[in-house]
């Protein structure tokens, strides 16, 4: 899985690099704001390293096959090679990606009637970006490498193994989600801060939705996992429904905003509060998704044993909640000496980020969860010797 992982960054090396040759060559910009004022040749010097990116990552993989064993040559027989199948899987799974489209739809056109100042399309691509992260970087990655596993025993017909694996994975990725869950209202307004500036708009519209996400990131990795033990069986269809019911909660949840833009809620503008209710209503349909997907789970498989899931869950929050009270403490401390800047959150996160880790991992650790003492275990053993 390593070559597969790694190669995204090349792509993202490529374009950085055509992202700086583009600054050399047009140090000004475009003339005049937006795509009117910017040429040809310079729209080719911004799409170009893309394509490149792509295209290099696709070819640094292939010395890495040939290396593994795998040579490649054409073969035009398309009976008895699962395409069947796989179109099937992969018609569901379009359906799917389209249906999550309409809601962001929806979305977008409720922040695109933002009053300005107000949290809006910018700010939430930016908030998605603090939430995704995480999920990518953790859970994203231990998935990937689960599935195979996964596959590999439904296609035994070993449904026990495939439990295991899935509640490995919740158990795992749960190390970043439960974290990340409760440390966000320490962590994110500085970061906010640090990345995007101290505009106290800005640190609203984008910090305030990221949280409202965040809050949400347990239900949205548990959908990840179970959608995967289903794509191991392939069954494509059962993640599509799954999708229809998120969905549709979120949109419902987001629609009535439309309306309450022009209203006053606790003291401040209804568009104020517009991206804390986007944030919580993608978080409310991916618990509800979650829970869907359990019960679908249980109906199928059987009963799946989540008892020692739920207890390591429970010492993870325990460790969070410690955590950011700590880090919460010392942000209020640093504040009463310093304003609030760009280079006031950056020097405040070099502090409150290793500080709330290492209280998680401290208290963690000594709650007796497995998982981080596994984590830890070869560090602490290493600098024992050292």
């Amino acid at each position: 899985f390593g070559a597969f992982m790694w190669s995204p960054a090349l792509t993202n090396v490529v374009i950085i690099a055509g992202l700086a040759a583009y600054i050399l060559m047009y140090p000004h910009g475009a003339s005049t704001p937006g795509f009117s004022g910017m040429t040809t040749q310079m729209m080719i010097m911004l799409a170009l390293p893309a394509t490149l990116g792509i295209f290099a990552q696709a070819v640094v993989l292939i010395p890495l096959l040939k290396r593994a064993g795998y040579t490649y040559s054409p073969n035009f027989q398309f009976r008895g090679v699962g395409l069947r199948s796989a179109s099937t899987m992969a018609g569901w799974a379009f359906a799917a990606v389209i249906v999550q489209q309409i809601g962001l739809v929806v979305t977008t056109q409720l922040l695109s009637s933002q009053p300005d100042g107000q949290p809006n399309k910018a700010a939430q691509s930016n908030a998605f970006l603090l939430f995704s992260l995480p999920h990518s970087l953790i859970t994203l990655s231990l998935v990937t490498a689960l599935f195979t596993r996964m596959s590999v025993a439904a296609g035994r017909g070993e449904t026990q193994k495939v439990k295991d694996d899935m509640t490995t994975g919740i158990r795992l990725s749960g190390i970043a989600s439960v974290m990340l869950t409760f440390g966000c209202f320490a962590l994110v307004f500085p970061l906010v801060s640090a990345m995007f500036g101290a505009d106290p708009d800005t640190r609203w519209a984008i910090g305030s939705m990221a949280i409202a996400m965040l809050v949400g990131l347990v239900p949205y990795s548990l959908c990840l996992v179970i959608q995967r033990v289903f794509y191991a069986y392939n069954d494509a269809k059962t993640p599509f429904w799954m999708q229809i019911i998120c969905t549709g909660i979120a949109v419902g949840l987001t629609v009535p905003w439309f309306f309450l833009q022009d209203t006053t809620i606790l003291g401040h503008p209804g568009a104020h509060w517009v991206g804390v209710g986007v944030g919580l209503a993608q978080t409310i349909s991916n618990v509800v998704q979650a829970a869907v997907g359990f019960v679908l789970l249980r109906r199928r498989f059987g009963a799946v044993d989540l008892s020692e899931t739920v207890r390591t869950y429970v010492r993870l929050a325990i460790a969070a909640i410690i955590a950011t009270g700590v880090t919460l403490l010392v942000s209020f401390l640093i504040h009463q000496v310093a304003p609030v800047t760009r280079v006031e959150s950056l020097v405040e996160l070099l502090i409150i980020g290793p500080l709330f880790l290492a209280v998680y991992f401290l208290v963690a650790s000594r709650l007796r969860v497995q998982e981080i003492n596994s984590l830890l275990g070869p560090i602490t053993r290493r600098l024992r010797r050292g």
